[in-house]
């Protein structure tokens, strides 16, 4: 089992549920009363919230951002420059009232993960963010890629940094 501080919210989206499930199970296990330990931030819009909901297997809660998907499916790629970025920017006041003093982000091999730590890193939780990656294989496709690199590229007021 693994033993968090009381101050430490994990922030995940989506698409990590797999990457990370050990560890989130064993986080929820730990403490299976309190939901507000773990937060997913669904950055694709109310359209993906059935499957979250059925396929997150701990308890959670989920912070929606508004987003309306237009184009072909890039805008995650566009880091700071997309417009999932510009929706959680304007709604970023309703997430940090749900985290603690300190947050833990587990990011997957999307570079939409890494959106909600560059949101972070230009608010008051700067200096108090913890940040557990997984780079993309080469696989993957080299936009992705580059696009990753691009969000890993400014590490500034991230306390620590895994990358897997």
């Amino acid at each position: 089992m693994i033993n968090l501080p009381d101050n430490l919210t994990i922030l995940t989206t989506y698409d990590t549920i797999d990457v990370r499930a050990e560890l989130l199970s064993q986080v929820a296990a730990e403490d299976t009363s309190d939901p507000a330990k773990i937060i997913l931030v669904n950055l694709d819009g109310d359209a993906a919230l059935p499957h979250i909901e059925k396929e997150c297997p701990f308890p959670h809660t989920v912070f929606s951002v508004k987003y309306a998907h237009i184009g072909l499916g890039f805008d995650s790629y566009a880091g700071i420059r997309s417009m999932r970025y510009s929706s959680l920017m304007g709604q970023l006041d309703g997430l940090l009232d749900l985290l603690s003093e300190e947050v833990l982000i587990l990011a997957g091999p999307d570079p939409k993960a890494l959106i909600v730590l560059k949101a972070l890193q230009n608010s008051e939780m700067r200096g108090r963010i913890h940040l557990w990656a997984v780079k993309p294989m080469s696989v993957m496709g080299k936009r992705r890629c580059e696009a990753y690199d691009d969000l890993l590229s400014d590490l500034q007021g991230v306390k620590s940094f895994a990358l897997s």
